[in-house]
């Protein structure tokens, strides 16, 4: 993230999330979790079963869904799932860079991201897809209160084009 023409946060964070659906006849109970620690998904599967029979059935469920071919839709880039923080400090440079030529104060994020996720069921559904998303942001604003802001996002950090987005952002607000 930056603010005031100058980065001020970068973070890294590694976390996975297990989503549960437990479907049994028509009632259906879900949670979520941060960890796959063994431990941890057994507690959350006996809850689940505890609390199911006092669920109501949905009458409007009919089934998971059974098997079927899926087509591969990975939209990976190893680019960007390696992009590095300077790499990513040079994007927000030219914003800034950028945004002080014309004296106006910029600020926004700029993140990449890899993500991986499996989708199985009693029914015999067993998919996984893993994808990467970029994203650049820029709000700018000048000392009378007029502001301007631009994004984009794509899969791929190298479709990312910084001097367009400082462009597009700085000239709605000069």
């Amino acid at each position: 993230r930056f603010a005031n023409n100058s980065i001020h946060q970068n973070v890294a964070e590694r976390n996975g999330i297990l989503n549960i659906k437990l479907v049994i006849g028509k009632k259906i109970v879900q949670t979520s979790l941060n960890s796959l620690e063994d431990e941890r998904v057994k507690n959350a599967l006996k809850k689940l079963y505890e609390i199911l029979e006092f669920y109501h059935e949905d009458n409007d469920f009919i089934s998971l869904p059974s098997y079927k071919e899926i087509s591969d839709l990975s939209s990976y880039d190893e680019e960007t799932a390696s992009c590095s923080p300077e790499r990513r400090a040079h994007l927000v440079k030219v914003i800034t860079d950028e945004a002080e030529k014309h004296n106006v104060k910029a600020s926004g994020q700029c993140n990449t991201s890899f993500h991986e996720i499996a989708v199985i069921n009693s029914l015999g559904v067993s998919a996984y897809n893993n994808y990467t998303k970029s994203y650049l942001l820029s709000l700018v604003l000048d000392d009378f209160g007029a502001e301007g802001a631009y994004d984009y996002a794509s899969p791929k950090i190298s479709e990312i084009n910084p001097y367009i987005v400082a462009e597009k952002a700085v000239s709605k607000c000069v």
